[in-house]
């Protein structure tokens, strides 16, 4: 139990040591981690932290870590957008379980620029929603066949004004007494218009 406490101290100081932003080899990582110790440390059990921490498949923390070659061996960086980390929430991405584990997709959340870095990670929580709401609101495209005009398209305004007059007989006849009105030029005019509707009877 003690081993793994301490190698959690060690992944801490590591990680410490790259929220500085300077491109680092492992030996001067090593110089860094044991001058925070207090006391030496192996140059072979910062490499195999190193190893772990870099590989974004084992380690969420490696999305943002680069890692290139250098004159002496490999240099790592954190990437400029990462700098805005804590250090628990930086060290949180390199835990797999535990109450001090920071959640990938929270971490794309808090920190919107560090996406560009996980692309294949889906949005959850409150981006997807903002994302879903957007498209909603956009509207969805009609579909038809092509060639086909949109249903509101080439309707004639006589036929659009049909379709608007209301079904109930009694504004029917209303509406069709002040068009009689309007026509004859005085919409004061007396006249007794009745509109009858239903099935003609047959005249015997």
């Amino acid at each position: 139990m003690k081993k793994k406490t301490e190698s959690k101290s060690k992944s801490r100081l590591i990680v410490a040591a790259l929220l500085t932003g300077k491109t680092l080899t492992s030996g001067e990582i090593v110089l860094m981690v044991s001058k925070a110790a207090k006391k030496k440390i192996k140059i072979q059990d910062v490499a195999s932290m190193l190893s772990k921490i870099t590989d974004s498949k084992r380690c969420d923390l490696g999305l943002f870590i680069r890692k290139n070659k250098g004159e002496n061996g490999f240099v790592y960086t954190m990437v400029e957008e990462a700098l805005a980390l804590t250090e628990d929430k930086a060290y949180g991405l390199t835990l797999k379980i535990g109450p001090d584990k920071y959640v990938l997709e929270e971490a794309l959340e808090d920190f919107p620029g560090l996406r560009k870095y996980a692309k294949s990670v889906p949005e959850t929580g409150k981006t997807a929603v903002e994302k879903t709401v957007k498209e909603t609101a956009k509207g969805t495209p009609e579909k038809r066949h092509p060639g086909r005009p949109p249903k509101s398209a080439g309707l004639p305004k006589a036929a659009k004004a049909v379709a608007d007059v209301p079904s109930d007989a009694k504004a029917l006849e209303e509406l069709l007494l002040r068009m009689i009105r309007k026509a004859a030029g005085n919409e004061d005019m007396d006249l007794v218009v009745k509109v009858s509707f239903g099935p003609e009877k047959n005249k015997k």
